[in-house]
């Protein structure tokens, strides 16, 4: 069977609009969540993977990371159903969604169904798209259509935070970043100065109006480790030295503001946030870094006990013996390397390992590595958000830089 143009080009629309309604989760849908715009394209995402599995050449760089994923799939598949509880069966879902997620990314690249410059201005588009999502809901209209965007229920307390699509701030700041990672790298590449302004511009909002503090200086970081990825080596060590001073100054001029106790206010709590921003790798702390910190330490000190699977969303029996507030991590490890362990024991440890074991070498088989970089993001920004199972919109930034330096800047890429 022979695929025609126009097959192509219609796929190729349903999945960058998939993988832009990944970036959305379920808040963009018509009457319920279920009816969601990532739900509704998902056959079309579906229907590309039967194609790329029976019709067209195995590479390396897609068998190997498909069959990490696959894996993955077929673990979560046998947990839900020995556990069978419901948002078992959800997480099981938002699986399939990565996979294929991979699958679309890997379709729209593989061919060049796109040029790149549609790829920068689409996904620039969606990063100013989640900045005004942050703005409307600071301006407390964001729900104005609500059965096309409606708010589902907070804990009480939440409703000040600014998470825009997503469950959490922290959500929505490492989407943001990880995204912007790719998206710069792509303007920089065009030449669009003005728009990688502008898309500083839109990043710095989110991080800042959601006060993830390792989001802010990752943010800074990320320009270090892109000079030193070019061999800038002056503008290496300007950059390292002002975002040291930045940071100092950030964070002396938020403590002298700090209201102890005092987190009702959107400004307020953000002042504060920074404040602490030194004492994040602080076991001591009693805030979300501190708690992070000790389930760090006591998971490397129960690692003997993973050898069985517990299935997603099935942690709190694991952290119930824990001596600091576990509440925050008992539902969701907030990092995707203990969830993925916790849920699907050593085989999950040993997947995930491997997932990123492939995706490192075959970027430094090319000349010019930068999707290593975004490797490295994704491996501390995997330890920010509640739970990256849910949230297949983190995975697809390191998708398209993988694909897009293998197919788009290398014209024979091993």
């Amino acid at each position: 069977m022979i695929f025609s143009a126009r097959l192509f080009k219609l796929l190729a629309v349903l999945c960058i609009a998939y993988i832009g309604a990944l970036f959305f989760a379920s808040r963009l849908h018509v009457v319920t969540s279920s009816f969601s715009a990532m739900n509704i394209l998902m056959p079309a995402a579906f229907f590309v993977f039967i194609i790329i599995a029976f019709k067209f050449e195995h590479r390396k760089d897609y068998i190997y990371p498909a069959s990490v994923f696959l894996m993955f799939l077929l673990l979560a598949l046998v947990t839900t159903l020995f556990y069978g509880e419901s948002s078992q069966v959800e997480d099981l879902f938002y699986l399939v969604h990565l996979f294929l997620a991979f699958n679309a990314v890997y379709f729209i690249i593989k061919w060049k169904l796109f040029s790149e410059r549609f790829l920068l201005y689409f996904f620039s588009a969606i990063v100013a798209l989640l900045a005004l999502s942050a703005a409307l809901q600071i301006l407390g209209i964001l729900g104005i259509i609500p059965l096309i965007w409606a708010p589902e229920g907070r804990p009480e307390g939440f409703d000040k935070l600014v998470t825009g699509p997503f469950a959490n701030p922290n959500d929505l700041a490492v989407v943001e970043l990880m995204l912007f990672c790719y998206v710069y790298w792509l303007a920089d590449k065009l030449n669009r100065f003005p728009l990688k302004l502008f898309l500083i511009a839109c990043t710095a909002f989110v991080i800042l109006v959601t006060l993830s503090r390792a989001s802010i200086v990752l943010f800074a970081v990320y320009f270090i480790l892109l000079s030193l990825y070019k061999k800038q080596y002056l503008k290496l060590l300007a950059l390292t030295l002002f975002a040291i001073a930045s940071l100092a100054i950030l964070i002396t001029f938020a403590s002298s503001f700090k209201v102890k106790g005092d987190d009702s206010g959107l400004v307020q709590r953000n002042l504060n946030r920074i404040a602490s921003i030194d004492r994040m790798l602080s076991s001591k702390s009693n805030d979300s870094s501190g708690i992070r910190v000790n389930s760090y330490r006591y998971f490397f000190e129960n690692i003997d006990e993973f050898a069985e699977p517990r299935g997603t969303d099935n942690y709190e029996s694991f952290y119930n013996r824990a001596d600091f507030d576990k509440n925050l991590i008992r539902y969701n490890p907030h990092s995707f390397f203990i969830e993925s362990t916790l849920s699907f024991g050593y085989a999950g440890l040993l997947l995930l390992c491997l997932l990123m074991a492939f995706f490192t070498y075959y970027s430094m088989a090319v000349p010019n590595s930068y999707p290593v970089i975004l490797i490295v993001f994704f491996i501390i920004l995997s330890n920010i958000p509640s739970s990256i199972i849910k949230m297949p919109a983190l995975w697809v930034p390191l998708f398209l830089a993988f694909y897009h330096q293998r197919y788009y800047v290398q014209k024979n890429p091993n």
